[in-house]
């Protein structure tokens, strides 16, 4: 082999070599934002969830809660429950994309149950303590919860 032959072999495979170095930490660095954007809606969406459960028991289970503190309350549950379904539209499309069928629909029949098991009945009215609407909303959103848990990223 003569010697410029050599050279363009070798500058041939260190060009090559370069560019499908940059191909690969270019799809990994892609690969690992995509995860990160994931998980960072999975996380936004879990606390949504435990904070909407909290407050929702803590509305309905309260014998003695002033009137405008539960008005207060109950303004900030509907506010949550929005800001909750854009999470689950956003979970849904981006973490979700590749799921089951039943994942997708558990999760959009959950918007429906959360809302009524919530804000049915006397919401915002003259509201009554109701221990067992506080039991049905632990529990839909404990199944919720548990759901969006399953997916890892």
């Amino acid at each position: 082999m003569n010697p410029e032959t050599y050279v363009l072999t070798v500058f041939i495979g260190v060009v090559t070599g370069s560019i499908l170095g940059f191909v690969s930490n270019f799809t990994m660095e892609q690969i690992k934002e995509s995860n990160k954007k994931k998980f960072n809606l999975k996380i936004e969406l879990r606390n949504t969830l435990i904070e909407i459960m909290d407050d929702s028991i803590l509305y309905w289970s309260a014998k003695k809660m002033d009137k405008t503190e539960r008005l207060i309350l109950g303004k900030k549950i509907r506010t949550m429950l929005m800001h909750q379904n854009n999470c689950i539209d956003k979970f849904l499309s981006i973490a979700c994309a590749n799921s089951s069928t039943s994942d997708r629909m558990t999760l959009s029949n959950f918007k429906v149950e959360s809302f009524e098991a919530i804000t049915g009945g006397n919401f915002e009215g003259n509201v009554k303590s109701d221990l067992s609407r506080s039991r049905r909303i632990a529990s839909i959103y404990t199944k919720a919860r548990i759901l969006v848990n399953k997916y890892y990223f």
